[in-house]
């Protein structure tokens, strides 16, 4: 989700930010805040983590955080992949008890030697599969949404000149002002 807004007190709407993803449960995961020459805060870009559930709860209330300019939402479903990984997961930690077995019935020092070292193997691939699984579940418990926050007149209402081509024509703006 991106959400951006403008205010004629960018701090105070940024510790509003805060507070709302705070007060459901969230936290804010990133924080990005420009200042002007006396401290005061021209801008400010928030990543808030808030519980999955609280999500359309989130952005009714950050709503009267600040005025809303755009927002735009996006999703991305990651179901079959925590289904699949936790599937794999099973699967692996079933090897991990055949090897383990296999290494008691072990003859010889060469068989020992060969047993470990898939065992040593399957193991780290678990441990793999596990920390996925746990990103995804993640993922999946919490919604993120991203937060522009500018102070009222500093940017346009109109698109922000950005990128290459906004940068030509704030130099041509500037050249030909000069001129």
């Amino acid at each position: 989700m991106l959400f951006r807004s403008a205010a004629d007190d960018v701090g105070a709407a940024r510790r509003k930010a805060t507070a709302v993803a705070t007060g459901l449960g969230g936290s804010v995961s990133d924080d990005s805040t420009d200042v002007d020459t006396d401290g005061r805060a021209l801008s400010s870009v928030l990543t808030l983590r808030v519980p999955s559930a609280r999500f359309r709860d989130a952005m009714d209330r950050l709503e009267g955080v600040a005025d809303l300019r755009s927002s735009s939402t996006t999703s991305e479903d990651v179901t079959t992949q925590v289904l699949d990984t936790a599937a794999r997961v099973r699967v692996q930690r079933a090897s991990i008890a055949r090897i383990s077995t296999l290494m008691r019935r072990a003859g010889s020092l060469a068989d020992v030697v060969r047993v470990e070292r898939e065992l040593a193997s399957r193991q780290a691939d678990l441990e793999s599969l596990v920390r996925q699984r746990d990103h995804l579940a993640g993922q999946t418990s919490m919604a993120t949404i991203s937060v522009t926050i500018e102070r009222t007149g500093t940017v346009p209402d109109d698109t922000r000149r950005t990128g290459f081509l906004g940068g030509l024509r704030s130099g041509w703006d500037a050249f030909s002002g000069a001129a």
